[in-house]
């Protein structure tokens, strides 16, 4: 039982999804420690929703106890494909319960409770569609659009290397809104296609970080396709158009609250789809010089509301306030009650006499208070 790969028991996942094709092969995950003795409990997601044509264990499950070691190696696993015509797809709790205990190091004492048929709907597009970049980016190429392939086919073949890109070309996939292009002259034996063994690039892969500042049309390169259909293998070469995802501004490292972003803190990396349309930070000069207002996590697209600009007078200590007004200045010795940045107005407490006051603050010892009222502007902290 360890030596079996965990996902060979995908194959028999596709009689529970309705109009599903094969499910594809996937790399093995680490073991957990199972005996006979091992219960596992899992509860359905009766109405799952996912953003991918791929259908994975932790899609449609969730365990019962925090603590089981295994849950990530099986919650990532494949379990099939969406409907191609873009319906529901359903699968039956108790096959899935059958599978998960036919699989590497698991224990046959398996449980799931909930609805018997677990509904499963897809967000949005189909990756091949969202990922088409805009018409006017598109440069005209010297071949016609192929028509004497059926509809059904491409689809199909378009989903299988969409897949295949993800499992093996992750951080391409990630960095590139992309068109698959199937044309006659290459297809080669792909029509048969059930499953994907290997995608390999025929001319240069995209850079993403070479290309994201460029102006020019998207990077078209061919991709040799290796798959498997219909008890054999079948191959064929596919044409996809590469448009750079815009670039946004993560961190390198984790930053605690307070501390002053440097410019050797902030990397660009390529916008997340699953981030929609959020107002990331895109140049790096936004943030340099401002101070972290809560714990960031290393490459998160940051958003502007993670900074601002850093404390100069904090809470407690002791500063100078200068009175000025009527042409005449006067400075004395105060405290302060509050903190504020360059420009904020905080509360200050005088020293002799005693006395509670606002002022602006100027520097990281000096804080001004303003005789006129009509100068006097910004938040009390």
């Amino acid at each position: 039982r360890f030596g079996i790969p965990l996902v060979v028991i995908l194959v028999a996942c596709v009689a529970m999804v309705s109009s599903a094709i094969a499910t594809p092969p996937a790399a093995g995950l680490p073991l957990g420690i199972v005996d006979s003795e091992t219960r596992w409990q899992f509860s359905t997601i009766p109405h799952a929703t996912i953003d991918s044509s791929v259908i994975r264990v932790g899609d449609v499950l969730r365990p019962l106890h925090r603590s089981l070691a295994a849950w990530p190696r099986l919650r990532d696993a494949t379990i099939g494909l969406m409907p191609i015509d873009g319906s529901p797809a359903k699968l039956d709790r108790d096959r899935v319960a059958a599978v998960l205990a036919s699989a590497e190091a698991t224990p046959e004492k398996i449980s799931i409770h909930g609805d018997s048929t677990i509904t499963v709907h897809r967000t949005g597009k189909p990756a091949f569609q969202a990922a088409k970049p805009r018409a006017d980016l598109i440069a005209p190429v010297s071949y016609a659009t192929p028509t004497t392939i059926a509809s059904a086919t491409i689809e199909r073949i378009e989903r299988w290397i969409e897949i295949g890109l993800e499992q093996q070309h992750t951080e391409i996939e990630r960095s590139f809104d992309y068109q698959i292009e199937v044309r006659d002259d290459d297809i080669g034996t792909l029509d048969t296609i059930e499953g994907i063994r290997e995608i390999e690039f025929v001319d240069e892969a995209p850079d993403w970080a070479a290309s994201v500042d460029s102006e020019s049309n998207p990077i078209i390169t061919r991709v040799h396709v290796l798959g498997r259909g219909r008890g054999r293998t079948c191959e064929g070469t596919v044409t996809i158009r590469w448009q750079p995802r815009p670039a946004i501004v993560v961190t390198n490292k984790p930053l605690r609250r307070g501390h002053r972003v440097s410019r050797f803190d902030l990397i660009r990396s390529p916008r997340p789809r699953s981030f929609g349309e959020k107002p990331c930070v895109e140049d790096p000069e936004d943030l340099i010089g401002l101070e972290v207002t809560g714990n960031v996590r290393a490459n998160v697209p940051l958003l502007s509301d993670d900074f601002a600009a850093p404390i100069a007078i904090r809470r407690g200590e002791l500063i100078e306030v200068r009175v000025a007004g009527g042409g005449v200045q006067v400075t004395t010795a105060a405290k302060s009650l509050g903190e504020g940045s360059i420009g904020d107005l905080i509360e200050v407490e005088t020293l002799q006499p005693r006395r509670r006051l606002i002022a602006r603050v100027l520097d990281s010892t000096m804080v001004e208070i303003l005789t006129a009222p009509q100068r006097s502007r910004g938040k009390i902290r």
